[in-house]
């Protein structure tokens, strides 16, 4: 899928622009696990483009299943990061960072509920469209 590609992409920048500003700011044991990161990042990006996987049908179950484990994962980091935000009471640019990432927690889990069900869509447009299944 696209967004797969996208996601993936977008993640390997920003992981290779941490590992530019660490390796730039604090030496390079520091900028050691963003680059594992994006080198882990890069290869799956790049079997997802060589070797794309099929779009799958998901069942009624599946897709709740996998609503409520990306729900409870979006509570628990939002509780964290409130906590963090709050709590430990950080200075001013931690704090802001912490709202902002507070904010995106629930577009990621929207964009991957909305991935999943375009996977769905397009799965079963391509079992209707497939020649020999009437």
């Amino acid at each position: 899928m696209k967004s797969q590609r996208i996601g993936l992409g977008v993640v390997l920048v920003v992981l290779a622009i941490c590992t530019v500003g660490l390796l730039v700011t604090d030496g390079p044991r520091a900028a050691l696990s963003p680059a594992l990161g994006a080198v882990i990042n890069g290869v799956l990006l790049y079997r997802l483009v060589k070797h794309p996987t099929p779009p799958r049908i998901w069942s009624k179950q599946r897709f709740i299943a996998y609503v409520v484990v990306v729900g409870v994962a979006g509570l628990v980091t939002a509780a964290v990061l409130t906590w963090v935000a709050v709590v430990i009471v950080p200075d001013w640019p931690t704090r802001l960072l912490a709202l902002v990432l507070i904010a995106l927690v629930p577009v990621g889990a929207l964009w991957g509920v909305q991935m999943v069900r375009k996977e769905d869509h397009a799965a079963r447009q391509a079992l209707e469209g497939a020649p020999g299944q009437g």
